[in-house]
């Protein structure tokens, strides 16, 4: 349903308004820009196999797509999509077979599902400008985007409330978006992933940003902190309340970040080589926790206020050059 309506521009076929998103996609073709008008459209929404663009028209919270819990998965061949015997996945828009830019609009899916999901390594998901919201009732939320098998694109510029998933050989840029109540998790292995200029205020019972597998990745300029709160059950998992945890065999670059008011500023609990300079961690229970890592390379850290410092342990090889550690 919608208050407005749609319409794409066409460069040969002129323009066509319609009633819901996913009538203008299916009435596109590759390369077709689609813009949405003010309004409330409750559907579930599929990008499959064309190339298209997508924009709000106007301020982008005022442009609210919103999951349709009761109409399930999109209606797609989901065997072409999917390994056999896998579960379809309920998300409010779906990108597969497609690159897809979108932008301007407010995405929810408060029901412990996607609320954007890019799918397979023929997914591309360049998205800006958007507010993107799926908390549920589990604590820290679920995947609000999630780029998996492969997938790969962009998230700049945006306000994300809920998990950010960078799965499975993802190639993905996250920079300069406004992420409260959030977990960016970097997971299983290939991915290659730049986080860079992003506000991230993680919730108590997960981290800020979690790196595991054979993944690498630059982590950059980020403002990175998660805070108590209380009432809540405890997290039975260590890493709760953690920035960064790292547990990758391939390079991770930490670098110019702000750390703070967290359990542990980084956590890197096993792996091959991270790179720390030019961070400031302060106001942590712990610092820096190096608990049998691969190698580490610290070099110009400010590490200051936290109730612990720096914790090496078990390290196959390390080399600190220039930090500053002190009132710890």
């Amino acid at each position: 349903s919608a208050a407005s309506d749609v319409y794409k521009r066409q460069a040969q076929d002129g323009s066509g308004h319609h009633a819901t998103i996913q009538a203008a996609i299916d009435a596109a073709t590759d390369g077709d820009e689609i813009f949405i008008r003010p309004g409330r459209y409750v559907e579930n929404v599929a990008i499959v196999g064309k190339d298209l663009t997508i924009d709000g028209e106007g301020d982008r919270e005022d442009i609210v797509l919103e999951l349709d819990s009761d109409a399930g998965p999109a209606d797609v061949d989901w065997s072409a999509l999917l390994d056999e015997g896998d579960e379809p996945y309920s998300t409010a828009i779906l990108i597969a077979e497609s690159e897809t830019t979108l932008s301007g609009i407010a995405v929810v899916a408060d029901h412990e599902e996607e609320a954007i999901l890019a799918l397979g390594p023929a997914a591309v998901a360049d998205i800006s400008d958007v507010s993107v919201r799926s908390l549920g009732e589990i604590p820290g939320g679920i995947n609000a985007i999630f780029w998996e098998r492969g997938a790969s694109g962009s998230l700049r510029d945006s306000r994300v409330e809920g998990w950010v998933g960078l799965n499975a050989d993802a190639n993905v840029i996250v920079e300069g978006n406004e992420m409260p109540a959030t977990c960016i998790g970097v997971w299983e292995d290939g991915a290659d992933v730049v986080i860079r200029r992003n506000v991230i205020h993680g919730c108590e019972y997960e981290k800020g940003l979690e790196i595991t597998g054979d993944s690498t990745a630059l982590v950059e300029g980020n403002d990175i902190w998660v805070e108590e709160v209380e009432p809540g059950p405890p997290n039975p998992m260590w890493g709760g309340r953690v920035a960064i945890t790292v547990n990758s065999s391939q390079p991770v670059t930490i670098r110019d970040n702000d750390l703070h008011d967290s359990k542990a500023a980084i956590a890197l609990l096993g792996g091959g080589l991270a790179v720390l300079e030019g961070n400031r961690v302060s106001s942590n229970e712990i610092g820096v926790d190096a608990d049998h890592f691969g190698a580490v390379e610290m070099t110009g850290n400010l590490i200051e206020r936290n109730g612990v410092g720096l914790i090496l342990n078990g390290l196959a090889d390390s080399m600190l050059q220039d930090n500053r550690i002190c009132d710890n």
